[in-house]
């Protein structure tokens, strides 16, 4: 079982690099996890939004293996405390099957595509930059690995 983050997103800023390098090199390797970055599709003044989304959510897709748990970050999604989502990863590493967490586009996605996902997640109801959801996401993973085992970098 493995975790993975898929993201749309141009070449990501060496601040944003380094944030969830420090967080990244925290996890052990038993952990599972691995990012990667999708190019999103050129776009022009002509080009049709629900058409690029669908070329982007294709992109998606096509890294994503069938039997894998999808959980699109999503502002409509559920929210967790860092106490439940660390209960939530417990499930799901139980549950042996593999969790891709993807971060689309900055148009978002189709309607459709949503309910393709298995999960919705909102990390806060305030609108965030795609580099700050990356990093925080990252950054909870490693919290809840910590207080999943005891580890002190997790204090309440």
């Amino acid at each position: 079982m493995h975790f993975s983050l898929l993201y749309v997103s141009e070449k990501p800023n060496a601040w944003a690099e380094q944030a969830c390098e420090t967080y990244l090199k925290r996890l052990p390797p038993a952990f599972g996890f691995k990012q990667i970055r999708i190019n999103p599709i050129k776009r022009t003044k002509n080009t049709h939004l629900e058409t690029a989304r669908n070329q982007e959510w294709q992109l998606i897709q096509e890294k994503i293996s069938k039997q894998a748990l999808l959980v699109l970050l999503d502002e409509r999604g559920k929210q967790y405390t860092s106490e439940t989502f660390s209960q939530q990863i417990d499930a799901w590493q139980h549950h042996g099957q593999d969790v891709v967490f993807v971060i689309a586009g900055a148009d978002g996605v189709n309607p459709q595509h949503r309910q393709q996902a298995n999960s919705l997640l909102a990390l806060s109801k305030l609108t965030l930059p795609h580099e700050m959801v990356r990093v925080f996401l990252i950054e909870q993973l490693y919290r809840a690995w910590s207080i999943l085992n005891s580890h002190p970098y997790h204090r309440i």
